[in-house]
């Protein structure tokens, strides 16, 4: 290496590579008296060398030889000719896979049938270079060939290094023999399925996309993988028949939630049928999952008890249950493998009991900390697990391992688990672990350094003894380039931050409030991240990687930080964050500019996604920063519209100067429901008038809204026409008027000619929800004013009139909003108007005392029934007079269903973050049976597909008049994609009303 650097010719070395190429031969541990001996390959000389498949090679084989040739040219420029064995042995050759030429070149050392399916053998019989192993193995043995000679590095399936070299070449006493440390390698990472990323790293899980055709897989057959009872004896197929075939709990057969009665003998002859017909109908398979349920609940009886006494654990009745399974099996198919957890309650090994020689035990390491490995962490459960996986590996000389290495939780935050991942390996290897899947991010691409583990976890499962610094310095350069110093730097005081042995790290961090996170680090951080991007802006592959690694510091700031509405100043120059808004927004454009997938590749946000992915995104996308405002002047009024806001006017300003529209709340809109998925996000201006503008923009499936904004002496008028193309249009339509009064804690509001009602915002809560009028003739023209200062404005709905009309009063803010929502359909090739007239009215007197809130750290939510939403108005329920009512009305569920369908919109984003919140309805229920469900309620999570709480209250207990029904406790969770629902019992009652809902701190309920 000092000669090349000092330019002195090396005559020793028969022909002198690259620099780079020498360097990658040494890093894989190769002395330079072994290099250069075979010239496989030379740039500008005619190919020497012939590749040489069998004449029948199985595709494997010849998907081999063509990715050896496609390197070598693209390494050398020379095209490597391919023939078969039916004819001579060329003069100097490349033979992969079993041929009759590299038998006879082998000799004893041709040892294929003692080979297993993945081993490999790299020989060099001078001149010639002989790959032998079976379908996988053969391959597996090109790549090394390619990674070990010519520095080719596959890191991620769109980013591949194949150094550029003025030959490709071999030492002549090459004598290589590899076995892998495990039989089956999973690294659990989404890029690692596509196949030829698995193909090209020695991978060949059951998830890899991997056929007959790339050599197979160790696969799991069968209905799954794991989790198998349940499925085999189904709870849908059998209970009703026969309930002793499930878990007794407590005396009582369960039916939700459920194990199997191990020690029912039908439940075994089931089983064991049903595994035999996935075996009969997967002949290629190797592996069947017999396999518990994901939860606990064990079976009980007396039966039951006594195998577990007699067995120690929860494990020996497993055992015994799956040996007889697999001796039944292996009657049949002798080479099947049977599979079981010992996860959970069956963790703990059994006693006086061992598996079969056919019985496979996957331990699963959910419970532990991953900060550090296995055999140096000093939690309990690490502890544990290292004494549990002893003792399996005591009584079974083939367990399997079910790893973790991913934040199930936040897959795009920072997840420092990197110096554990070796450790781990190498301890399953040391104790008859012969397969390990090694779960990440295994729904999306571009997770927390996803690429490099994938890869990386490759190497160790391959060999867990690499030098696995070297590996992270290679992909680091090879995958970020210049970047990479900048990413080091990050990546090695992110794994700092865990380095104390009392810190631990599960796969469900809440990064929220994370131990190794903090704001100060993670602004260091994005700054390392936006150096590397700099750095490569002229690298456009690197740039890629760089900026979708730089995702998780942007991701993890932004769930850090608290939920905000946007709000903005509009100006002469356009639309600009407002100061509380600023770095929030920053950050959200910052993540949007770098999560937009490319080429089909696919991110996710967390295992149980659901729509947070989407809800997170929206999120962002609600931030619309410096996009232009079109302001029109006609007399004394000025009023101006955001194209990008789908044509909110958040400018209406008078003579005096003051603008009556809270630009905050997006001034007047007109929207689709729900406003998140039906509304598009811009319109375009079709007409400018002399007093204001007309625009256009689809409006939610299939419908279409022609707006006409504009000024009308002192007053703005908003009209909105509504059309139905080929399909009618389904969705509600929703008007909000943000108005900017100046008030505090206290609203009022009248029909034109009529008494002032005050609204007045409860304490300690962040806005006051309210209803406009309990009829059409109150809300047909109504005003509005703020005690505050006496300013006044009035409403007129001259058109279609809606539903309702609600308000919500910001003390904080000086503003509210006034709602109005309409719900009908219109029909196909139809239409419908809606028009807003909003007038200021200068001072008004007679108001009663302004008052202001008393602020408390705890927001509180109290909504009327007008602010409630209900699917199907008219059909499902209605507002209606209710003198029992609070305010004398309710929102009244009809007794035509059952369906979900009254739901509070609740900002969730608003609520204080991290503490308890106890949901409740005030209900009151007219009975038509004295017996039955009266209503049903509850919290939903849609990422998570389950109720976070809920009731069904019974009729007998009821008695006509108003309560409060708690409907559950949770902590708030924005991206988990909550809604707060309720339905009526059915024909059981005649109706359900519902005065208000809230939510308040569980400290203040009780």
């Amino acid at each position: 290496v000092k000669a090349l650097a000092s330019g002195v010719a090396l005559a020793s070395v028969k022909a002198l590579a690259s620099v780079m190429a020498l360097v990658s031969v040494m890093a894989w541990g190769l002395s330079l008296s072994e290099c250069f001996a075979l010239d496989i390959a030379v740039r500008g000389s005619e190919p020497k060398y012939t590749v040489v498949i069998a004449k029948d090679a199985h595709p494997a084989y010849q998907s081999a030889a063509k990715e050896f040739c496609d390197f070598m040219e693209q390494m050398t420029g020379v095209r490597l000719p391919v023939a078969d064995d039916a004819g001579a042995l060329p003069q100097a050759a490349v033979l992969i896979g079993p041929n009759r030429h590299s038998k006879s070149l082998l000799k004893e050392k041709y040892a294929l049938d003692s080979m297993d399916e993945d081993s490999f053998l790299l020989m060099a019989v001078e001149p010639h270079i002989v790959i032998l192993g079976k379908k996988r193995g053969g391959q597996y043995g090109v790549y090394e060939l390619l990674e070990r000679f010519g520095g080719c590095r596959w890191y991620a399936s769109w980013h591949s290094v194949i150094p550029k070299a003025e030959r490709f070449s071999v030492p002549s006493d090459l004598d290589d023999f590899q076995k892998p440390a495990f039989m089956m390698r999973e690294p659990f990472w989404f890029d690692m399925f596509r196949t030829m990323q698995a193909v090209r790293n020695k991978c060949n899980g059951n998830a890899m996309k991997l056929t007959e055709a790339n050599g197979g897989k160790v696969r799991f057959g069968g209905v799954y993988f794991v989790h198998t009872l349940g499925i085999l004896v189904p709870v849908k197929k059998y209970w009703e028949t026969h309930p002793e075939y499930f878990s007794e709990i407590d005396g009582k057969r369960l039916k939700d939630r459920t194990q199997l009665c191990l020690s029912n003998p039908d439940v075994l002859k089931i089983v064991t049928n049903g595994v035999l017909r996935w075996v009969k109908s997967n002949p290629t398979a190797a592996i069947f999952s017999v396999s518990q349920n994901d939860f606990y609940n064990p079976c009980q009886c007396a039966n039951c008890k006594a195998l577990k006494e007699k067995y120690g654990t929860e494990s020996g009745v497993m055992i015994w249950f799956v040996n007889q399974v697999a001796e039944a099996v292996e009657k049949e198919y002798p080479n099947v493998l049977i599979e079981t957890l010992a996860y959970q309650y069956t963790r703990e090994p059994p006693k006086n009991i061992k598996p079969r020689h056919n019985v496979l035990p996957r331990l699963c390491t959910i419970e532990l900390d991953f900060a550090h490995s296995i055999t140096e962490s000093n939690c309990p459960q690490n502890i544990r697990f290292r004494k549990e996986i002893e003792a399996w590996s005591a009584i079974s000389k083939q367990l399997f391992v079910w790893d973790y290495v991913t934040d199930f939780r936040h897959y795009l935050a920072p997840f420092p688990n990197f110096h554990a991942l070796q450790g781990n390996v190498q301890f399953f290897r040391d104790n008859h672990v012969i397969g390990v899947m090694e779960q990440g991010a295994y729904q999306g691409d571009h997770a927390d350094f996803a690429e490099l583990k994938g890869w990386i976890l490759a190497k160790l499962l391959w060999n867990p003894d690499v030098d696995v610094m070297a590996l992270l310095d290679n992909f680091m350069k090879g995958y970020y380039g210049a970047g990479a110093p900048y990413v080091r730097q990050y990546f090695d005081e992110l794994h700092e931050r865990v380095k104390d042995p009392n810190l631990k790290l599960s796969i469900g961090e809440r990064i929220e409030r994370s131990s190794y996170l903090d704001d100060a680090f993670l602004v260091h951080a994005q700054k390392l991240w936006e150096k590397a991007e700099e750095a490569v802006k002229d690298d456009s592959a690197c740039l890629y990687n760089v900026r979708k690694g730089a995702l998780t510091v942007y991701y993890a700031q932004l769930v850090r930080l608290p939920k905000i509405t946007p709000g903005y100043e509009w100006t002469e120059d356009g639309l600009h964050f407002d100061v509380a808004t600023q770095r929030i927004g920053d950050l959200a454009l910052k993540f949007l500019s770098h999560v937009e997938p490319v080429d089909g590749r696919n991110i996710r946000f967390a295992e149980g996604e659901g729509n947070r992915g989407k809800l997170f995104i929206d999120y962002c996308k609600s931030f619309q920063p410096d996009a232009p405002l079109f302001f029109k002047k006609s007399g004394g009024a000025t009023i101006a519209i955001s194209p990008k806001l789908g044509g909110a006017t958040g400018v209406f300003r008078l003579s005096d100067g003051h603008n009556w529209l809270s630009s905050r709340l997006n001034g007047v809109a007109f929207e689709a429901l729900p406003a998140n998925d039906g509304a598009a996000s811009e319109c375009k201006i079709t007409e400018e008038l002399p007093n204001g503008f007309i625009y256009s923009m689809p409006l939610g499936k299939n419908g279409r809204l022609a707006g006409r904004i504009g000024t009308d002496g002192d007053s703005l008028k908003c009209e909105y026409i509504v059309s139905a193309a080929q399909e009618k249009v389904t969705e509600g339509r929703r008007l909000t008027v943000g108005l900017r009064l100046g008030n505090q804690a206290n609203v009022c509001w009248r029909p034109v000619g009529g008494e002032w009602t005050e609204c007045l915002t409860p304490d300690m809560e962040l806005a006051g929800y309210f209803c406009i009028g309990a009829s059409e003739a109150d809300f047909r023209a109504f005003e509005v004013a703020s005690p505050a200062n006496g300013r006044a404005v009035r409403i007129e709905l001259p058109k279609r009139l809606p539903e309702a009309v609600s308000m919500v009063v910001h003390p904080d803010r000086g503003d509210l909003q006034l709602c109005a929502v309409v719900s009908n359909e219109i029909a196909a090739g139809g239409s419908e108007e809606f028009t807003v007239v909003v007038t200021p009215l200068g001072k008004t007197s007679g108001l009663p005392q302004s008052k202001t809130r008393i602020r408390s750290d705890k927001v509180r939510v109290l909504m009327e029934d007008c602010n409630l939403t209900i699917d199907k108005r008219g059909k499902w329920g209605d507002s209606a007079v209710d003198a029992k009512a609070g305010d004398g009305r309710a929102m009244k569920l009809y007794n035509t269903h059952y369906e979900w369908c009254l739901k509070a919109d609740v900002d969730f984003f608003a609520l204080t973050p991290g503490i308890e919140y106890e949901v409740r309805f005030r209900v009151r229920v007219d009975k038509k049976r004295t017996q039955g469900m009266a209503f049903w309620a509850g919290v939903y999570s849609h990422s998570l597909g389950k109720d976070l709480g809920s009731i069904k209250p019974q009729l007998e207990k009821l008695d006509g008049e108003y309560h409060w029904f708690t409907v559950a406790r949770l902590v708030p969770d924005p991206l988990k994609s909550q809604i707060i629902w309720m339905g009526p019992g059915g024909p059981a009652v005649n109706g359900v009303y519902v005065d208000r809902m809230e939510m308040v701190p569980v400290s203040d309920s009780e």
